[in-house]
């Protein structure tokens, strides 16, 4: 067998030379240091993880259910058609069971002398008919009053209107003894017409109804009159 040649213990080491080497980076961090001179590098800080939202006061209710809602609105409509009901009422247009006479304190004045005719539909000749005789039984209790304080009629020698409003008739009666003159629902085509001497006095009208027997036929015409003495 070789031996291995033998070395020379004896002669010096050579000095190692370390010039060359460079120190080891940080295994602790994942980043470069920083050359001298050379800012330190800056990472974004990890943003905020958004808590759980959490109920605050001030937030709004969770909205309302579908039936709710219909049920809200149908009650808003009752109430709208009620005031739409009661305003047309106020106004007389419509009757809701009498409650209309909560307008007028519960009872209604009617204004003395003033013809009204309130019927339900068409008027026909037979409810004209009927007012012209009621108009003219409120004048001649008028004249009557008149009568007993003057002891006579307002005069006139020919027929006037009671619609003529500067006659002697409606200088006498109005207003002491009556608040306005009436007049016939048809007028001007019809009219009531009154003539005294003072001491009588005749008031007349037409009636529309040809058979009323009440009346007097005079041509084409059917007279209804009242005197100072008639109908007491």
């Amino acid at each position: 067998m070789d031996q291995f040649p033998q070395q020379n213990t004896n002669s010096p080491i050579p000095p190692r030379d370390f010039s060359g080497l460079k120190p080891p980076e940080s295994m602790t961090s994942g980043t470069p240091r920083p050359t001298p001179g050379q800012s330190p590098l800056k990472f974004p800080s990890p943003q905020a993880v958004p808590s759980p939202a959490t109920p605050t006061v001030g937030m709004a209710p969770p909205p309302r259910s579908s039936f709710s809602t219909i049920i809200l609105i149908f009650i808003l409509l009752i109430i709208l058609i009620a005031a739409i009901l009661v305003f047309i009422s106020w106004k007389g247009w419509i009757s809701l069971g009498g409650i209309e006479k909560l307008w007028e304190g519960g009872k209604t004045t009617p204004t003395p002398g003033i013809s009204v005719i309130l019927e339900t539909g068409t008027p026909t000749p037979e409810s004209f008919d009927a007012q012209r005789k009621k108009d003219l039984a409120t004048l001649k209790a008028a004249l009557k009053n008149y009568f007993a304080d003057n002891s006579k009629y307002p005069e006139a020698a020919t027929e006037i209107k009671t619609s003529d409003q500067s006659s002697v008739l409606a200088q006498d009666l109005v207003p002491a003894y009556i608040a306005a003159l009436p007049d016939d629902p048809l007028a001007p085509k019809y009219y009531y017409s009154y003539k005294s001497d003072g001491q009588t006095f005749e008031l007349s009208c037409v009636l529309e109804d040809m058979t009323d027997t009440s009346g007097t036929i005079h041509g084409n015409l059917n007279i209804y009159t009242l005197t100072d003495t008639s109908g007491e």
